[in-house]
């Protein structure tokens, strides 16, 4: 089902990006054309090599794991 295979992947880019910090495990899950926003409101990052910038400096800046907890995970419509 599209939906599992939807919560696989985000299920292993949280585990890599918030537990492992693996910045570069992370990243390859990620598409050439990602976009993303960071900690800060002046932060956009377009396309996997800002994205990788981006999360290497959020990385450096909090290195140890980072707890979480999925609540709901639902397909819509």
């Amino acid at each position: 089902r599209p939906l599992d295979e939807a919560r696989a992947i985000l299920e292993e880019y949280l585990r890599r990006y918030f537990l492992q910090r693996d910045l570069e495990g992370t990243v390859a899950l990620m598409s050439e054309h990602v976009h993303g926003v960071g900690i800060t409101s002046r932060e956009l990052a377009l396309g996997k090599v800002e994205m990788r910038a981006m999360m290497g400096r959020q990385m450096r800046l909090v290195p140890d794991p980072i707890p979480y907890e999925m609540v709901r995970c639902i397909q819509q419509p």
